[in-house]
Order: structure tokens, then sequence, then C-alpha cells
């Protein structure tokens, strides 16, 4: 059910004002709920490891982390492949 919680806490996130906007508004009104919610949001995120459900593989990027279908990681696995074979011929 946690998980749950922060799966939907991250997506609302993405229409959510960025960690800058939060500041801003913090430092202009000295109501700082905001921005220690969000933190705290973040901790726990980080704190808590991934489990993924059959045929997903975590996928991890520098900023976040998620679960991603196994055929969508094979398939940008090929890619990069792809890519790096065409960028060493000349």
């Amino acid at each position: 059910m946690r998980t749950l919680l922060l799966a939907v806490l991250y997506l609302l996130s993405a229409c959510a004002p960025t960690m800058d906007d939060l500041f801003m508004m913090a430092n202009s009104s000295g109501d700082w709920t905001a921005v220690n919610a969000r933190l705290e949001v973040e901790e726990e995120m980080r704190a808590e490891p991934l489990e993924c459900r059959s045929n997903f593989i975590l996928w991890c990027n520098s900023s976040s982390c998620s679960c991603m279908p196994g055929a969508d990681i094979t398939d940008r696995q090929r890619e990069l492949a792809l890519r790096r074979g065409n960028n060493h011929r000349h």
C-alpha cells in the first residue's frame, strides 16, 4: 500500500511545481510546509527499493528508477547497440 501511495505521489509530482518554485514560494510566504513535504516524499522514494512485477525490469537513469517491460529494455539495448555500431563506421 505504501508503494502505491508513493507511486501516486510521484506521478502527481509531474504536474506539481518544481522544487525551485516551491523554494521561491516558501521564501516569499515564510511557509515551508510544501518544501518539507516534497523533501520527505523524495527521501522515502530513495529509501524504499522498487520491486518490479513479473516480466518487468528495474530501469534507472541518473535521476530516477522505474519498472519497465522487459521487451522495452531489450529494444532499447538493441537500439543503443545499433547506434554505437553506426558511430564507429567511417
